[in-house]
């Protein structure tokens, strides 16, 4: 027998008073929510951060009926899968939500009181998953607040009375809000993409590494005209001939709320 858990996704009052949600950003918000429930029962009951969301087995999300007023969207969390539904009876519902309340609520960046000694073991088990699970959970997370960004409401996720998480303009800032790092850095890398006008781009440090963009720490125009050659030559040599060829530069890393780099400052080519 399947296994149904009704919850739901809330937009109301925040630091506007709610009147309507606009459609595009509703619909924003669901599919970010679609994606946070089956990505996060997917990690907490298959032990593994899957990329795309049909190559999950055994758990499904579908639509309920709506409620009229402060828009409510009722959806149910189906975990059909034979193996699911066992891993799911050994958790039990109370561990289950409160580690997938864990996760859900890291963009308030405060620390989280596990109700259950249950889900802080879970949690522990799952700390290798942390980062990937993170990452995998930020663009979800960005749609979901589409109607606190554009329309200034707050969205809450909801098991019956239970609360699991609320985001409002705090959560918002926290995830979107850049760091840079204290020192700067020197690193070598490959230009896989330049811009010469405006000094922006993307880089590798290692051939099979993912690209990251760079942009200059000051006006582009102010730029060494020397080092600009630097940056378009390692370009020219890595496209034409397929080579790996790297060049030194000094950076500041710019990361975004989980530590991870988002792009890189940079200072200067080093040409000596």
């Amino acid at each position: 027998m399947e296994i149904h858990v009704p919850m739901e996704m809330v937009v109301s009052d925040g630091e506007e008073r709610f009147t309507e949600l606009d459609f595009y950003y509703g619909s924003k918000a669901l599919e970010g929510t679609s994606e946070i429930v089956t990505v996060l029962t997917n990690t907490i009951l298959n032990r593994e951060v899957v990329t795309k969301i049909p190559s999950i087995e055994g758990i499904t999300a579908s639509f309920r009926t709506s409620y009229e007023g402060s828009f409510r969207q009722r959806f149910m969390l189906k975990i059909t899968g034979e193996e699911q539904r066992r891993n799911y009876g050994a958790i039990g519902e109370g561990a289950f939500l409160d580690v997938m309340s864990y996760y859900l609520t890291r963009p308030l960046l405060t620390p989280y009181n596990f109700t259950y000694k249950r889900a802080a073991r879970i949690v522990k088990e799952l700390e290798s998953d942390y980062s990937s699970l993170m990452k995998r959970l930020y663009g979800p997370l960005l749609k979901l607040h589409k109607p606190i960004e554009e329309q200034n409401y707050t969205v809450e996720l909801k098991r019956r009375r239970t609360n699991l998480a609320r985001y409002d303009h705090t959560t918002l800032e926290n995830l979107i809000v850049e760091r840079a790092d204290d020192e700067r850095i020197i690193i070598e890398a490959s230009i896989t993409r330049f811009n010469r006008l405006t000094g922006t781009g993307r880089l590798i440090l290692e051939e099979d590494s993912e690209s990251v963009s760079f942009e200059p720490s000051y006006l582009w125009r102010d730029f060494p005209a020397d080092q600009k050659r630097w940056l378009s030559r390692n370009l020219d040599v890595n496209t034409d001939n397929g080579d790996f060829t790297r060049v030194r530069l000094e950076v500041t890393s710019i990361r975004n709320f989980l530590g991870v780099i988002k792009k890189y400052s940079l200072h200067r080519v080093i040409t000596d």
